[in-house]
């Protein structure tokens, strides 16, 4: 068996596996894809029931995509169309029209009786198959919503890690916005615009303005088995500056240039009862600004990390109140699309499941388990 046969077969395979798995999805599966939204309140276990067979789709699809199938082109047909063509240009250029006509119908016969034969139908035959295949593939290419990676990437393992921290019948409540981002809807207004915009500019441009967008991506609320609340949110705080040239030309295509930056911001926030938790001790002025991270079991002054770790403490009068704020930023590029606001491919961000257990395990150096007393009634049944 040849690269390109076997090529095929695997194209195939892939293409019937993700029609297949498509079908089997319910209303709600299909919406989620199409609007690539997600608002509700579930148990865990309901979310990741829900989610898996979505992220099976999108990993299906994925590898189905990579793959290019045509529709074929007939080749009776084109047989058909060579000869008549043929017969045609013959008659003209002898001009014996009935030889022409009666080569004709000998060549149609020919073609007829070849496809009414095996070899003639096990052509046929894998060129309706391909025909399938390649409207199947279109299905998958235009029809269907490809889904960001966020929702096997991220979304997911952030729920069956919250599943291991809640109980089975506590409601996860889960704010989740992968679609087109409007910028009508997202841009906001700053008074604190630095005043050194133009120190990068392109040669031969100069700073006109900058533009502020802020995209939620998602939030959740959980209560913990403990009774502690957890919410987490992500966003996309986007800046983007433009430039302008500074002898205008009518009808340059660059005419102006847009430089950004987007800052993936974290905003953790935990309410610990204090008849669980106490603060840990280095916090005994309730307003201490550090925190050991057990990854380098070391102290990090959160100030001299430029913004990228904030920790502060709230008094809630029978709760300790932890907030955490934390920020990556990337480069991005900038092009429109129908008025949306599009971000590079190869600058997408995934936010990592590894960096939300940091963020945890930072929480928990910050307080420390108070010991339960068990009650008369829990003694005795130890008993």
């Amino acid at each position: 068996m040849n690269a390109r046969k076997l090529n095929t077969i695997i194209a195939y395979q892939a293409i019937a596996r993700t029609e297949k798995t498509y079908k089997q999805l319910s209303q709600e599966q299909r919406k989620i894809i199409e609007d690539q939204f997600i608002k509700g309140s579930h148990t865990p276990k309901e979310w990741i029931k829900l989610i898996s067979k979505i992220v099976q789709y999108d990993t299906l699809a994925d590898e189905a995509r990579r793959f290019k199938i045509d529709r074929p082109i007939p080749s009776r047909d084109a047989l058909l169309i060579i000869g008549v063509a043929v017969a045609l240009l013959s008659a003209v250029q002898l001009g014996n029209y009935l030889v022409a006509g009666i080569g004709l119908v000998t060549y149609l016969v020919g073609i007829f009786l070849y496809f009414v034969l095996p070899p003639g139908k096990k052509i046929l035959a894998k060129e309706e198959k391909q025909r399938v295949m390649a409207r199947k593939y279109s299905r998958i290419l235009f029809d269907y919503s490809d889904l960001p990676n966020h929702f096997r990437k991220f979304i997911l393992p952030l729920i069956k890690e919250l599943a291991n921290m809640m109980d089975d019948e506590e409601k996860l409540r889960l704010n989740v916005n992968l679609g087109p981002k409007k910028e009508s809807d997202h841009k906001f207004e700053r008074e604190d615009i630095p005043t050194n915009e133009n120190y990068d500019a392109p040669k031969d441009y100069v700073y006109e303005e900058t533009e502020f967008y802020n995209y939620p991506l998602m939030n959740i609320r959980a209560k913990l088995s403990d009774g502690s609340i957890l919410m987490f949110n992500i966003e996309d705080l986007i800046r983007n500056r433009r430039f302008v040239k500074k002898i205008y030309i009518e009808d340059d295509d660059q005419e102006e240039i847009w430089k950004g930056t987007m800052r993936i911001s974290y905003h953790l926030q935990t309410l610990l009862y204090k008849n669980c938790y106490d603060l840990a001790s280095k916090h005994t002025s309730k307003a201490g600004n550090f925190m050991i991270d057990d990854a380098e079991n070391s102290v990090v002054d959160l100030k001299s990390k430029d913004n990228e770790f904030y920790l502060s403490y709230i008094d809630g009068g029978d709760a300790h109140i932890l907030n955490l704020q934390a920020s990556t930023i990337t480069q991005l590029q900038r092009y429109y699309y129908f008025n949306d606001f599009e971000i590079d491919e190869e600058l997408y961000y995934i936010p990592d499941i590894d960096f939300f257990k940091r963020l945890m395990r930072i929480i928990k150096h910050q307080v420390k388990p108070l010991k339960q007393k068990p009650t008369p009634d829990k003694v005795k049944s130890e008993k």
